[in-house]
């Protein structure tokens, strides 16, 4: 009988992490911290689950954002979310 990479039987705490010299302690402090946000992980995971283009056409719009305070959410009657920026004052 030949053992499976991985054993469906055995607790996810039982397995062993490795990590390398590359790997970032604070780093992985602060995804921590911030997993703890309310929400921030179903957020994460719908942004994650839209098509490509979606993906790549937010990411856009959110990189032309100055400022958080430049940008706006409206969700409207119809179930539509707008995203928008503010003008910019010279």
């Amino acid at each position: 009988m030949s053992a499976s990479k991985r054993d469906p039987d055995r607790s996810p705490t039982g397995e062993m992490i490795v990590l390398d010299d590359d790997f970032d302690v604070n780093r992985l402090r602060e995804l921590v911290y911030w997993s703890q946000e309310p929400g921030l992980v179903e957020l994460m995971r719908g942004i994650l689950a839209m098509p490509e283009q979606a993906l790549t056409r937010l990411q856009a719009f959110l990189g032309a954002v100055q400022a958080p305070e430049h940008l706006s959410v409206d969700y409207g009657a119809d179930g539509h979310i707008r995203l928008s920026v503010a003008k910019r004052h010279s």
